[in-house]
């Protein structure tokens, strides 16, 4: 409850299109790290897109077949939830509204909230963290904040 609620709050301030300034200072801090980091973070970026489910339902199976089923269930519910609710909000990506913000690599369209990208990797580590032990669990939890960080650059 209380996550949908603050999932609420959140799209309704990125309704209104405007960046306050301490999301601006975030969002710059990483948009303006060293353009040498492209490809690590690249790289990064792909435990939150699409194709990252299929993957890792495929490694689970073997193993856990039920956890590979809810990997693959969950990871495309959430890329699918965010779609459709992009439609919804229409919150541009950074470039709308901020003024000359660093693109690394091709510029993206479409709405940037929310993201597809970090709703992907925080459900394949809710799905995976209940099967793993628990210090690989942690780590598996490290990975959507750094696909939101990833995001930003």
């Amino acid at each position: 409850m209380v996550s949908s609620t603050a999932f609420v709050v959140m799209a309704r301030k990125a309704e209104r299109g405007t960046v306050s300034d301490r999301e601006e200072r975030i969002f710059r801090a990483f948009n303006t790290l060293s353009p040498s980091l492209r490809a690590p973070v690249w790289l990064v970026m792909q435990a939150g897109s699409f194709g990252a489910i299929p993957v890792s339902a495929a490694i689970a199976f073997p193993r856990y077949r039920r956890t590979s089923l809810s990997l693959a269930l969950g990871g495309t519910a959430a890329w699918s939830l965010c779609k459709l609710v992009k439609r919804v909000v229409k919150r541009g990506r950074p470039a709308d509204h901020l003024t000359e913000p660093v693109v690394h690599g091709n510029a993206q369209r479409g709405s940037g909230f929310p993201s597809g990208h970090a709703a992907v990797a925080t459900t394949l580590a809710t799905i995976l963290s209940c099967v793993l032990p628990r210090r690989a669990a942690r780590i598996v939890w490290g990975v959507p904040v750094v696909v939101c960080c990833a995001r930003q650059y």
